[in-house]
């Protein structure tokens, strides 16, 4: 169970999980923020042990990126997916991660039926070295068959970019056995996000979706944790053959059913460009960072930081304020994402202006799913061990900041102060 107070998130609950303190300590709230402060008070998990000379890797975590000055003596460093370039350790795997941010990119909210050529021709040429797998692609190629036909499992790409990173993983866990390691993946929470009302219906007690989107997404959950359990074989498969290994899978929170209503539509910003030359903000004074729909991360020069918070409070949508954070270093956060918009204006400063003035539009969505399921405190945790086989039947309630320590001690590693949770057993 995640400790951490108010709005739950990923990026708040990851933060918390690999550094064993709540987000009232860390207070990381947004990716790309600013978190060189936070690293030094409470550092990942990755970092501590790193720093005491065990042979670490890292693969798509929450909040790694921006790569560390030191990431080089990393057996292997692959930031996550909203890194802001496609640095990574070693080189080789730059191509992948490159493919792999673009993609990304170009599924923010709907997933992209085309393909980054120039990227993607230059991660095959890397093949044998990042470890692709024959079946992957097999696999791949029938799900690009497969939306010829039934083009709504365009969606199912999720996984497939996961597929990818979980091959570049498995090789470098062959290839260097690291004494910790840590793999990060959305696909599944992705998927409950947006189907728990086709899997189950029967949790909600008003449902305003049709049979037909039932019937057509009541199997993609399970699709995603297919993947999944293709994963964990391999880790299984792996630990057998090296028994000091230890899995450790756990979420950060859990998901839960919300309302099941159809969403035919949600507020984008289309054109960058335009929207903050609306808030007269020229291309030198900002720059928008790698963020999850609908939030919008943007670092503003230190000159125009009070002048872009008092052009933000002027905006009003759909009769609300817009939401919007402001951090240290120039940084905001702020939310669109409204859905099925009637008019399409916002207000600014009492005025209407169009979306197309102020470079926003309304992003109708392909799935017509909405957030039928979000995040909940209670997440699980599961622990393979090959030298201990046997099933434990009691159930125990365990704070996600229990983690770190419990990794430490495995270590040998004495907690610092700000670690005062015990250990969980079975880790250690």
């Amino acid at each position: 169970m995640t400790p951490d107070q108010g709005y739950l998130s990923p990026w708040i609950t990851w933060g918390t999980f690999h550094r064993g303190v709540d987000n009232t300590k860390h207070g990381i709230g947004d990716l790309n923020q600013n978190i060189e402060q936070v690293n030094k008070e409470y550092p990942p998990i990755w970092q501590i042990l790193q720093k005491r000379g065990i042979k670490t890797g890292v693969l798509g975590s929450l909040h790694s990126s921006p790569a560390p000055s030191d990431f080089r003596k990393y057996v292997f460093y692959v930031p996550d997916a909203f890194a802001v370039d496609k640095t990574a350790h070693p080189e080789f795997i730059e191509p992948f991660q490159d493919f792999n941010l673009s993609m990304s990119r170009e599924s923010v909210r709907n997933v992209s039926g085309g393909i980054n050529i120039k990227t993607g021709s230059q991660m095959l040429m890397q093949v044998p070295q990042l470890g692709l797998k024959i079946n992957t692609f097999f696999e791949l190629g029938k799900q690009l068959l497969d939306e010829l036909k039934r083009p709504w499992v365009r969606t199912r790409r999720r996984s497939f970019q996961v597929m990818l990173a979980f091959d570049v993983f498995m090789k470098q866990m062959r290839k260097s056995k690291p004494q910790f390691v840590t793999f990060f993946s959305n696909h599944v929470a992705s998927s409950m996000h947006r189907y728990w009302a086709a899997t189950f219906p029967g949790d909600y007690e008003h449902f305003d979706l049709a049979k037909d989107w039932v019937e057509t997404y009541k199997n993609e959950i399970d699709f995603t944790m297919n993947k999944f359990d293709k994963f964990f074989s391999e880790m299984v498969t792996f630990a057998n053959e090296n028994p000091d290994y230890k899995i450790v899978v756990a979420s950060s929170m859990g998901q839960a059913s919300t309302v099941a209503e159809l969403l035919d539509s949600q507020l984008q910003m289309s054109n960058e460009a335009k929207f903050f030359e609306f808030l007269n903000m020229n291309s030198s004074q900002w720059k928008l960072l790698p963020s999850m729909f609908p939030r919008y991360n943007v670092t503003i020069v230190p000159e125009k930081v009070e002048y872009f918070a008092n052009q933000l409070n002027r905006i009003t949508i759909a009769g609300r304020p817009l939401e919007f954070r402001q951090k240290e270093n120039g940084f905001f956060s702020f939310d669109l994402g409204q859905k099925n918009l009637k008019e399409k204006v916002i207000q600014f400063d009492g005025t209407n202006y169009s979306f197309d003035e102020t470079g926003l539009a309304n992003m109708e969505i392909d799935d017509h799913s909405g957030t039928n399921a979000y995040h909940i405190p209670e997440g699980i945790l599961v622990i393979y061990d090959p030298q201990d086989k046997k099933v434990k039947t009691e159930i125990t309630q365990i704070p996600s900041t229990a983690l770190v320590p419990s990794i430490l001690k495995n270590f040998d590693i004495p907690s610092p102060a700000y670690l005062n949770y015990q250990p969980i057993v079975g880790i250690n």
